[in-house]
């Protein structure tokens, strides 16, 4: 298992392998249209998550390829992405650190290209791609019940102590630091 240290200062990348592996010989009509990637990120926390990578096109087959990678800890953990962190890189943009990508690569997803026509994706080796991706390791955060649950415990109960325990109002508890093991998706995503 790789110990990641303080989770909140943690950052892990993830890593979207791109390339269009139609027959090069048929010129233009090799290049596919309407390129895009995306990467789904859970919006809860847990001791296990999963994030996937989809890259599609309008007229690629398969569409969309899709891989996985799982993080797990032996405690909750919650994973963030980096803002401004989301880069293509190509053998055009590799020397000047790659090319921005929109945050929309969360969501439904953003348009790529190794042309610099935007969803343009050009057949060839030597004209593959690398999104790439940081996130931010995070502990999860377990509140503890709130200030308006615990005047109603006490209520009922009767314990007569209503005033001491409402002030402690909402707390916060930090889960322990999690650790990852070393994984490498089988097409899509290497970590």
């Amino acid at each position: 298992m790789l110990d990641v240290g303080e989770p909140d200062l943690q950052l892990v990348t993830v890593r979207l392998y791109v390339n269009n592996g139609a027959n090069e010989a048929l010129g233009p009509r090799s290049t596919a249209h309407g390129a895009r990637v995306q990467l789904s990120l859970p919006t809860a926390s847990g001791p296990a998550l999963r994030a996937r990578g989809r890259i599609s096109a309008a007229d690629a087959v398969p569409s969309p390829v899709e891989d996985t990678v799982d993080f797990v800890a032996p405690s909750a953990f919650r994973l963030k992405y980096v803002p401004g962190s989301a880069r293509l890189f190509t053998a055009a943009s590799f020397a000047r650190k790659g090319s921005p990508l929109s945050p929309r690569v969360l969501e439904e997803g953003t348009l790529i290209s190794n042309t610099g026509t935007p969803g343009e994706f050009e057949a060839g080796f030597d004209k593959d791609a690398v999104v790439q991706i940081g996130l931010r390791v995070m502990p999860a955060e377990a509140a503890f019940p709130s200030e308006a649950t615990w005047i109603a415990l006490v209520t009922l109960l009767g314990l007569g102590l209503l005033g001491a325990i409402a002030t402690a109002g909402q707390r916060r508890a930090t889960a322990r630091k999690p650790t990852f093991p070393l994984a490498v998706g089988a097409a899509a995503i290497i970590v």
